[in-house]
């Protein structure tokens, strides 16, 4: 069995995007990553995103993976949480500039379209490259 290499809570953007959360699940499992997945109940309600997404801030992970639903929804949130773990924003992800001076934040840049190993693939390398 592999050695446990941290536990990652990962918000995802809503109810449609259950392939993104079966390809995360296989790839931090095989990466030695414990995941908690967090799916929105609703698709393209960036309010809620923003409140799940304070709530997995205030627990107790090694870091945090957020796919924004705008390029806005998710800064305050991040910015205002009471401790700063890594937060992992993937995509096209927060507007540039918005989070850029908030210690921990790490833009993972996939662009859309891109295969969903691949994309895993790239988180889990920026999630070793911050020494997790």
């Amino acid at each position: 069995m592999r050695e446990m290499r941290g536990r990652i809570g990962v918000l995802f953007r809503g109810g449609t995007d259950g392939a993104r959360v079966a390809a995360y699940v296989r790839g931090a499992a095989e990466a030695g990553f414990e995941l908690k997945a967090i799916l929105p109940e609703r698709d393209g309600d960036p309010l809620l995103q923003a409140a799940l997404c304070y709530r997995l801030l205030q627990l107790d992970y090694d870091a945090a993976v957020v796919h924004p639903e705008d390029a806005t929804n998710l800064a305050g949130r991040i910015r205002g949480a009471l401790s700063h773990r890594p937060v992992f924003d993937v995509g096209p992800g927060t507007q540039p500039g918005l989070l850029s001076d908030v210690p921990g934040y790490h833009p993972v840049p996939v662009t859309p379209g891109t295969d969903l190993e691949e994309e895993v693939r790239t988180v889990v390398n920026a999630l070793s490259a911050a020494g997790l």
